[in-house]
């Protein structure tokens, strides 16, 4: 609550919704969330097809297909405002049995059980969507909310009253916390008698915001105050919104972000021309991404504005190749101990109601733990070490030179320093190549990843 504007307000706003059985509100709530759920069980169903495509599945495409449209065009109908009409569209769809396959050629029975699997997961999510519709379709939301009027009002007065009594702890005390010089800040600038906004808005020619994705509801009407309207300039990347547990509210920034591109209320500019890296690393980046970030639930969209394009047609062309290490299959093939996989192994006196919290086990049982968790580390970092080397010889081979090598990998553990070690052993100097923690002032022009390093082939901008 500290991040709105005016807290007990706020808290009372919540309050009505229940006391006044507002339906209207949890229905805007709920087609939003209806069309995000149904798209992201639409991705499902494109997953699914795309699997069993890729498989030799195609007795199952149509069917898969079919599911897919569907979904798409009852999320239109929820994005429309029809939720109605999109939950009667919902509870009709009907999810055909997959037919059998009876070809002689060889299966791909995982692919086949995973494209099961996927498909279950979205017949599944239909159902708890209906279930959660149902108050909506039977028209009793309104009173299932009055109904909870009493438990709402019981919590809303006990966080007032814990609000209360912490913000008298602090005069008490002369404390201030910086949610507090915020709140001050904002009273100040609203007492128009005092005439502080009006003082400071004729003073201030430009007001410059940066990371304005981390930005929460107070911090922007205190912007709001001291400006005139026209001489805000903000710069943000919701991609690298990461403050929200300190309740920082990123839909302001999506919300401009939006207005700005229809040409309402201000200019959008789109700094998306990377010059640093060539045209395939940033295409093998737009690829990873734009399929985790498709908006729904994770609320970034990655599209065509905001994917990163090549300034710097020039450089040459090489692939992005990422290389993953199968663990357990290197320690059986080389005779090393398997581990637990971060299991420890309980005594007696341990509380097993701690598994995760060293604090809980014996001594014995936490210095078992550390030193196999330790194992575990410089197992793994040999492993990528063996990689690394193998691929530092293979570029060699083909002409490239160690100056044109950076190995990057994390500032912790065991991992630089063994690294650097191992190269020595394999006369691989780690000096001529640059051993170094990750530097953004690098020109990529190949890179390989094995989960926590990497070589990275370019010359490091003098």
């Amino acid at each position: 609550g500290e991040s709105m504007p005016d807290i007990e307000d706020w808290l009372a706003g919540l309050l009505a919704v229940y006391n006044q059985g507002q339906a209207a509100i949890w229905q805007d709530y709920f087609a939003e969330f209806m069309q995000d759920e149904l798209a992201e069980l639409g991705q499902l169903c494109r997953a699914a097809a795309t699997l069993a495509n890729d498989a030799g599945l195609t007795v199952y495409l149509s069917l898969l297909q079919s599911d897919a449209a569907a979904l798409t065009q009852i999320a239109a109908l929820a994005a429309n405002g029809d939720w109605p009409a999109g939950l009667t569209a919902l509870a009709e769809l009907e999810f055909k049995r997959l037919p059998a396959i009876r070809s002689k050629v060889e299966v791909d029975i995982e692919a086949k059980e995973k494209v099961q699997q996927l498909r279950k997961q979205v017949k599944d999510g239909c159902a708890a969507l209906l279930r959660e519709a149902s108050p909506l379709l039977n028209g009793t939301l309104s009173e299932e909310l009055r109904s909870q009027a009493p438990l709402a009002e019981a919590l809303v007065n006990l966080a007032l009253a814990y609000y209360q009594a912490w913000q008298q702890a602090k005069r008490r005390r002369r404390l201030l916390e910086f949610a507090d010089l915020e709140h001050y800040a904002l009273a100040l600038l609203r007492d128009e008698q005092l005439g502080v906004a009006e003082s400071l808005r004729q003073r201030f020619f430009e007001i410059l915001v940066d990371e304005y994705q981390d930005i929460n509801e107070v911090q922007e009407s205190l912007l709001e105050l001291l400006s005139n309207g026209e001489n805000r300039f903000m710069v943000g990347d919701i991609k690298q919104s990461i403050y929200r547990f300190r309740l920082a509210e990123p839909s302001l920034f999506l919300r401009r972000f939006a207005a700005y591109g229809r040409g309402e209320g201000g200019r959008r500019i789109d700094l998306n021309r990377n010059f640093r890296s060539q045209s395939a690393v940033l295409a093998g980046v737009n690829f990873v991404f734009s399929r985790l970030m498709c908006g729904g639930n994770l609320e970034i969209n990655y599209d065509e504005s905001a994917m990163l394009h090549c300034g710097r047609p020039e450089l040459p062309q090489e692939p992005v190749e990422l290389l993953i290490i199968d663990k357990a299959a290197v320690r059986s093939s080389n005779g090393l101990p398997t581990l637990t996989d971060g299991e420890a192994v309980l005594d007696e006196n341990d509380d097993v109601n701690s598994a995760n919290d060293l604090a809980g086990w014996s001594e014995k049982t936490q210095t078992a733990k550390l030193e196999d968790d330790l194992l575990e580390e410089m197992q793994t970092a040999e492993m990528e070490a063996n990689l690394l080397a193998a691929k530092i010889r293979e570029q060699q081979a083909q002409g490239r030179s160690l100056s044109d090598m950076v190995i990057c990998c994390g500032p912790c553990g065991v991992g630089p320093p063994y690294l650097a070690k191992f190269c020595g052993r394999r006369k691989l100097p780690a000096r001529r190549m640059a051993l170094t923690i990750f530097s953004a002032c690098l020109r990529f022009r190949w890179c390989t990843a094995c989960w926590r390093c990497w070589i990275i082939l370019g010359r490091i901008f003098r």
